[in-house]
Formats: structure tokens, sequence, C-alpha cells
């Protein structure tokens, strides 16, 4: 099963995910202790520990979509993908993980703007100074997504 597609994903769908996932773990990677990172390969995220000095796979996921989603679906696609990595780490740190500024628990956030995700975490109360803000991710115009929804 390891490196099978699913036929009904395209090439072009299937590079937009690994593109997801991999700036979702790019920017979410600082926020992890020092002796822990996080790896994508294609639509798989791995947590790492480097703690004895190599890296050792302890977890991963594979993050599943829709074959063929649209900005909505992908928006979809993006909080699952935070969600799961999210508990990825929590499993292993057993604490909460990220926490929000006022040191109080988040949890996952997206939001669609046009051909941008706004992504991040939250607390329960949704302040916006009390977030976890990462980097937007930006749908390129060749991405292959169906823009006609929302």
């Amino acid at each position: 099963m390891g490196g099978r597609r699913d036929p009904r994903q395209s090439p072009g769908h299937n590079n937009l995910l690994a593109e997801l996932l991999a700036h979702l773990t790019r920017h979410l990677d600082p926020l992890l202790p020092q002796s822990l990172m996080l790896l994508t390969a294609d639509l798989q995220v791995l947590l790492v520990s480097t703690s004895e000095g190599y890296p050792r796979t302890i977890s991963t996921l594979t993050v599943q979509a829709p074959p063929e989603p649209d900005v909505n679906g992908l928006e979809a696609v993006a909080r699952y993908a935070l969600v799961d990595i999210q508990d990825l780490v929590v499993m292993h740190l057993r604490t909460p993980w990220p926490l929000a500024p006022s040191e109080r628990v988040t949890h996952a956030w997206t939001e669609r703007s046009d051909s941008t995700l706004k992504l991040g975490f939250r607390t329960a109360e949704g302040d916006a100074e009390d977030t976890v803000l990462l980097p937007d991710f930006v749908i390129q115009g060749d991405s292959g997504i169906n823009r006609a929804a929302g």
C-alpha cells in the first residue's frame, strides 16, 4: 500500500496536498521542543525525535482527502491536518500543544478568503490576540483545484 495513490486523484491534486502539508509542518516545527521535529513525506506527516543524537520516527499520520476537493474542501483538509498534527504531538508530549500566548489550550483554526487559507490555533474563546498564527497558504492559480465553490 505504501506509495499507491487513489487513481481518482490527479497528480496536481496530490502535489497541492503535499505542498499544504509541507507548509504546515515547516511552520509548526519551530513551535516544538528542540528534541522533536515534524517532517513530511508525500501525504504523510512524521513526528521525529532527535533526543538520542540521531533521528527516530516516533509516530506518523497519513492525511486523507476527497478525490478532487474544491477550495472549501481544501480548507477542511487543512483544518483536519492541523487537528491530527496537534493530536500527534500532544499524545507524545502528554501535555497541550501549542499553547496560546496566555498559556491557554488551543484548537485548530482555519479560515478561507478567496484562494488564501488562514491557519493557526485559537483558544476556545476565539480571542484574536490569543492565537497562534501560521503564515497563510496561498492556492496558486495552476493548482488544478476547483475554485467554483464558496
